[in-house]
């Protein structure tokens, strides 16, 4: 039996090859049978493969040799042909979109993080501008990149900020002086002034009066406010001052108030700031004491704790309500405000020792007020 008959052969048997797989063909008819054999024939050594026009529609067929002097024909239809390469393409499509979205979703969270970033620092160097410092980290920070930019921009603004508070301690500083100044108001006249009365007042009466100790007392005052106020003196020197400048008040309001010292004797030696006491004595007379139907007193305490002086004027005055409190706070914090004397110790205390030596007040209304502050204990 030749080639052909053989191929022939197979092409006609009853029961063909079970298929593979859910691929089901048609039977062959005669006219495809004899078509397939004619190609065998043209090129019986070589395969045989290419498009053929059967009677059921364009087919791929493939004939290859076998052994034993058979042949191996392999018939697809142009739609199962192609159904493959469609199924592909579908997947290759999917997975293209796969990589657009993705590509998107990246690139729309790198755009949103650079664009936080921009907003975040030019509102950082517009609150610089305004004076605003926010330490505060911001929430987009997650690799070492945004770390290292937001700690070099924080730097930045860190050295601004410092400056800016240098400068205006500065001209706080210039600020308290120019008011000391204004406070004096030509003290060398004043004294020099107080000296010829309590001369007249003795040519007058020939004895020291009442009048010639108010002038001696008001004389040394000016004569300890003349000098530098940023020196230092001792604990007793700025004791002395303020036990003159009681003296005055007491042939003013007479029985109106008494004033006690509370302190260990062995504190006096310790240097302080001059004129940081009489303030703070001032404002308890005038507006604790004062307006009381009755006397009063007022008491200067002053311990030594962990390396510490504490300072604290307590009276037994009208006192404060919590608003009252806070008003005074802003008035003391504020260089322009009318309340001068506690305003200029408030500001000399912070500029010295820090904010921590700022004054602090407690009061309750109807009992009274305690105003106080903290200064190293070796004075600096």
């Amino acid at each position: 039996m030749d080639d052909s008959s053989q191929l022939h052969h197979i092409l006609e048997m009853d029961e063909p090859v079970p298929p593979i797989g859910r691929c089901y063909p048609a039977p062959l008819v005669r006219a495809d049978k004899d078509l397939l054999v004619s190609r065998l024939e043209q090129s019986p050594d070589d395969a045989c493969r290419g498009w053929v026009d059967l009677s059921r529609g364009k087919y791929y067929v493939r004939i290859i040799p076998a052994d034993c002097g058979t042949y191996i024909a392999a018939c697809i239809s142009h739609s199962n042909y192609y159904q493959a390469l469609y199924t592909l393409l579908l997947q290759f499509l999917m997975v293209l979109a796969a990589v657009i979205s993705t590509s998107l979703w990246i690139a729309y969270n790198i755009t949103k993080k650079n664009f936080q970033q921009i907003d975040y620092f030019v509102e950082v160097f517009s609150d610089a501008e305004r004076g605003v410092f926010n330490p505060e980290k911001p929430a987009f920070i997650k690799d070492e990149y945004d770390i290292i930019l937001n700690n070099i921009v924080q730097l930045f603004l860190n050295q601004t900020f410092l400056r800016s508070q240098l400068a205006l301690k500065e001209q706080e500083q210039k600020l308290a002086e120019m008011t000391a100044l204004q406070l004096q108001i030509n003290p060398h006249f004043l004294f020099n002034t107080l000296q010829t009365l309590d001369f007249k007042a003795m040519e007058y009466t020939h004895k020291p009066t009442a009048v010639n100790q108010m002038i001696e007392a008001l004389s040394d005052i000016l004569k300890y406010s003349l000098q530098n106020p940023n020196s230092m003196v001792t604990l007793k020197d700025e004791i002395d001052y303020l036990k003159k400048y009681d003296s005055i008040q007491r042939y003013r309001y007479e029985d109106k108030y008494i004033l006690y010292y509370e302190y260990e004797k062995e504190l006096e030696s310790v240097p302080i700031m001059r004129l940081i006491l009489q303030p703070l004595i001032e404002n308890s007379l005038y507006h604790g004491i004062k307006p009381l139907d009755g006397s009063g007193f007022i008491k200067l305490r002053i311990v030594r704790r962990s390396g510490q002086l504490i300072f604290s004027v307590i009276d037994s005055g009208v006192g404060m309500e919590k608003t009252d409190i806070k008003k005074l706070y802003e008035k003391i914090a504020n260089p322009g405000s009318e309340n001068i004397g506690l305003t200029n110790v408030n500001s000399r205390l912070i500029m010295r020792c820090g904010e921590g030596a700022g004054l602090k007040i407690l009061s309750k209304k109807g009992m009274g007020t305690c105003i106080s502050f903290r200064i190293p204990g070796e004075g600096r």
